[in-house]
This record gives C-alpha cells, sequence and structure tokens, in this order.
C-alpha cells in the first residue's frame, strides 16, 4: 500500500519526487506508527489531498512535513515576527528539543501529529498507559482544559490541542519567513518557523501549561509570565521537571523507533549524493552558487 501511495504523491508533486524516492529507498514511508496504524506515505497524502485547518494551505503543509521528515536537524524554534509584547525570540524552546529526537526516531508520529494539528479539528489523540492513581491525577488535572478518555484501568486518552491563537501565529509567521523557499535545512541558520513547526510547537507547549499558553503573545496568558511554566501537579508540582516530563509524555510514545544508522546508504548513493541528485533534479543540472530552493509559490 506504501508504493501506491509514494506512487500517487509523485504523480500529484513531481517536484517533491526526489525526496521521496530517498525517504522511500531509507524505509520511512513505510508503516511505522502504531498510535494510529498508518504509514508516512499515507499521512502525507493526507496532508496533500485532504481539507486543512481555515486558511491553511495543502502544499505548504506538504512541503513543510517534508522538509522536516528529510532533515529532522532543519527543525527551529527561529522566528522572524514579532509577538504582540514586541520580542522576537521564543519560549518554545523546550518543546522544540522534543520534537527533534520525534522526527528522527519516529517519523511516523510526528507526521501523524503534523496532519491532526493541520486538519480542521486542529489537534490529535494520544493514548497512553499509566497507573490508575496517576490516570486519577491526570484527569483532575486535565478537567475542563482537554478532553480524555478512559480507555481501561489503565490506560488513558488524551486529545492534543494548541491554543486558539496558534493557527493565526502559524499563517502569520510562515508568511514572513525570511526566506519562503523549502531549502530542506540548506540555510538553516538563516530560516525560520514554517506552519508545521509553530503548530507543533504550541500544542506541546499549551499541553504541558494546561491550556494556559498564550501563541499570539508568547506567555502564559493567565500571569503573563515568559519562560518555562511551571504546570503545578502532582509529585514534583511546578518543577522544570514537571514541564519537561508533559512534553515527553505527548512526544514519546507507543510508535516503534527506526533503527539507528551511520551512514545510511540509498541504493547506491550515499545520502551526501542523494542531495546532489535532489539539486540535479530541480535545477536541470545546473548547479546554483548559492544552496538550492525550492520555491512553491511558482
Amino acid at each position: 500500500m506504501c508504493r501506491e501511495y509514494c506512487g500517487e504523491l509523485r504523480r500529484l508533486e513531481p517536484a517533491s519526487r526526489p525526496v521521496i524516492d530517498v525517504l522511500q529507498r531509507r524505509g520511512i514511508l513505510h508503516p511505522i506508527t502504531a498510535e494510529s496504524g498508518q504509514s508516512l506515505a499515507e499521512l502525507l497524502m493526507k496532508c496533500l489531498t485532504e481539507p486543512r485547518a481555515r486558511g491553511m494551505d495543502r502544499r505548504h503543509v506538504y512541503w513543510g512535513l517534508l522538509e522536516r521528515i528529510h532533515r529532522p536537524a532543519s527543525n527551529t524554534q527561529i522566528v522572524n515576527v514579532e509577538f504582540t509584547g514586541g520580542q522576537l525570540d521564543t519560549t518554545t524552546c523546550v518543546s522544540a528539543a522534543h520534537v527533534l529526537p520525534l522526527i528522527s526516531e519516529t517519523p511516523g508520529e510526528y507526521a501523524r501529529i503534523v496532519e491532526g494539528l493541520t486538519s480542521p479539528v486542529m489537534g490529535f489523540w494520544i493514548v497512553r498507559p499509566l497507573r490508575r492513581e496517576v490516570i486519577k491525577q491526570r484527569m483532575l488535572w486535565l478537567e475542563g482544559t482537554f478532553n480524555a478518555l478512559l480507555i481501561s484501568e489503565n490506560e488513558l486518552g488524551i486529545w492534543v490541542k494548541p491554543d486558539a491563537g496558534a493557527p493565526a501565529r502559524a499563517l502569520r509567521e510562515h508568511g514572513g519567513r525570511l526566506f519562503r523557499e523549502y531549502d530542506f535545512g540548506a540555510r538553516a541558520g538563516k530560516n525560520s518557523r514554517l506552519l508545521v513547526d509553530v503548530m507543533v510547537q504550541s500544542a506541546l507547549t499549551n499541553y504541558a501549561m494546561r491550556g494556559r499558553y498564550d501563541s499570539a503573545a508568547d506567555n502564559d496568558r493567565m500571569t503573563g509570565a515568559r519562560g518555562v511554566p511551571r504546570p503545578g501537579w502532582g509529585s514534583g508540582a511546578g518543577s522544570t521537571d514537571e514541564y519537561r516530563s508533559l512534553i515527553r509524555e505527548v512526544v514519546h510514545g507507543q510508535a516503534p523507533r527506526l533503527p539507528t544508522r551511520g551512514s545510511p546508504v540509498l541504493g547506491e548513493m550515499t545520502e551526501e549524493q542523494a542531495l546532489h541528485a535532489l539539486e540535479d533534479r530541480w535545477t536541470g543540472g545546473h548547479h546554483l552558487e548559492r544552496p538550492f530552493a525550492i520555491d512553491i509559490d511558482a
């Protein structure tokens, strides 16, 4: 089934074919997300062909997801549009740091999260095994902020969602990128967050702050405080470790992890040779003096 999805992606978005070829050779597009039983190729197809949240362009979501999966190190928290307080730095560093291993080790789960957050429902379910006493605490903590479903005595389903201002912030920041082209991390030092980055980081931060995160101001909307928030529940209430553990709870779940590889060989090509082939495909063999770019608005 994965092969069929890959073929359709190549047909619908021909410019992405070199990337799809590389990811397929690496085995990343096959079924690897246990949360939903979907393959990464199927999730890419959903992003490209099914309606996205209001104002979100399907191709922007598709290319953003593809860029991050192809080169996880391109994941960033850099912003280019001021928050309402005038600041140009973001406090989502802890969330962004946890996204990197999520993309690298369980790209299918990352794709599932992105697909859910950019869909019209703008959220996603996680199912976590927890001790009964922890489930009781957690349901009290979630009450009034996030929907939860008791699946069994030791399993809890939680609906994770971003704050209400996240979509507008994502669109503003994506539209104001320093470089709007998708360059697959070649200019990571100059590029800023994509639409998909804002949605994921906002959702993780909002969950860890128990629904208090404000994407427009990048702070706690109840106290106005910036920096690592202190949710305050359970043992160690109010600690930085607790905030991080809440984010880990979302991103490190049931999806099986990819085997670690040193220097992956893609058929007869190394990773470096494959990137060179991508440039050839997009530039017609003309090697640019600057890193290659793909302008999806053309």
